[in-house]
């Protein structure tokens, strides 16, 4: 299997162990949908290419960027929690991704280290994982409003060194949050809803590309670790 060579396996939430990208995309319209729809599609472009971003930091992007307003905490609150139950509905009804279920059973049986570092509230992906019957094969389930940097950092620093660690993602900024850590990053693109320029970038600096996780089970490429 691709991932024996690691000791911690990182995975990123939406687009990789859930098939959920489209539907938040949904989500963030139906919040916003009163709005004139140019600064509604401005706003999906920017969603769509800062996967692994808090809603936190979209909705204050979307009013103080796009709409080139003062800060406005009650609307930023009411977004927030439109999008809060939009959300939890969401995970109530994704299915998980190819593999998902199976990879994480080979990963326990080979007992390793797995956490999710995610970009969508940390309590409702507890929540979620927890309905869904599998978050029992997580050491635990990280989420907003920490960032995914400050998370894979933290989840560094309660291991000593030599250990070998990866985060599956599915955009540039996770990519990043990898990069910044030093660990290496497997590109996951089925679901991607980023640009072709991103998904390209991302392609490029990932020390291996797959279109979901089943690819990971399937395929024996020794990774030099």
């Amino acid at each position: 299997m691709i991932l024996t060579g690691y000791d911690i396996v990182i995975f990123d939430c939406d687009g990789v162990l859930v098939d959920s990208n489209k539907k938040k995309s949904d989500a963030f319209i139906d919040v916003i949908r009163d709005y004139p729809a140019e600064l509604v599609t401005k706003f999906i472009e920017y969603h769509k290419n800062n996967g692994g971003i808090s809603r936190y930091k979209k909705f204050e992007y979307f009013i103080t960027n796009i709409l080139n307003e003062n800060f406005n905490e009650e609307l930023y609150n009411s977004f927030l929690q439109q999008y809060s139950h939009l959300s939890r509905e969401i995970y109530k009804e994704v299915e998980l991704t190819p593999g998902t279920l199976a990879l994480l059973k080979q990963l326990a049986k080979e007992r390793k280290d797995t956490f999710i570092a995610s970009g969508s509230d940390e309590k409702e992906l507890n929540e979620a994982f927890e309905f869904k019957g599998i978050k029992k094969y997580f050491n635990k389930i990280y989420g907003s409003p920490t960032s995914k940097e400050v998370i894979i950092k933290n989840i560094k620093n309660k291991y000593s060194s030599g250990k070998n660690f990866v985060l599956i993602g599915d955009s540039y900024k996770d990519f990043e949050a990898a990069f910044l850590n030093k660990i290496d990053f497997i590109y996951m693109g089925q679901f991607s809803e980023q640009s072709i320029e991103l998904k390209e970038k991302s392609q490029q600096n990932a020390i291996f590309v797959v279109n979901n996780l089943e690819e990971l089970l399937l395929k024996e490429v020794p990774i030099d670790v």
